[in-house]
């Protein structure tokens, strides 16, 4: 049936989308033709029934496109999350490599010391044995 043939069926003009519904509704209708089907649709007066349903198919769709905005706030949240477990990840490796690197400063200058400590007796023993020779 054509949007047309039931606008002359039913003396009520409907819009593309609650056309859509009423045809759907009269394709599942196997045992009746256009007229019977039109006919019985005015006697229960099913207008008002096919505008909710149209609005419930657009809320549907609002409600889908809602839910996929949700997911991709959802997962930029998640990517935020993660950068942020990443550098705070970073910043450990870091840190302890800084750490690492200052405790290695610190065994260096520990050597240093102890080198120029040893220099130090050493040219102390080398003027004594110089003046012992010098003498």
């Amino acid at each position: 049936m054509t949007q047309q043939e039931f606008t002359n069926l039913t003396n009520t003009e409907v819009t593309g989308a609650e056309f859509e519904v009423i045809n759907a509704m009269y394709m599942c209708n196997d045992n009746m033709d256009k007229q019977q089907f039109c006919k019985l649709f005015v006697k229960m007066d099913l207008f008002g029934h096919v505008a909710n349903v149209v609005n419930l198919k657009v809320d549907l769709i609002e409600a889908q496109r809602r839910a996929a905005k949700s997911d991709e706030y959802y997962t930029a949240y998640c990517n935020t999350q993660k950068a942020e477990q990443d550098l705070h990840a970073e910043f450990d490796i870091m840190q302890d490599r800084a750490l690492k690197a200052e405790k290695d400063v610190e065994s260096y200058k520990a050597w240093w010391m102890s080198e120029c400590d040893k220099n130090t007796k050493l040219t102390k023993r080398l003027e004594t044995i110089k003046s012992i020779i010098e003498m």
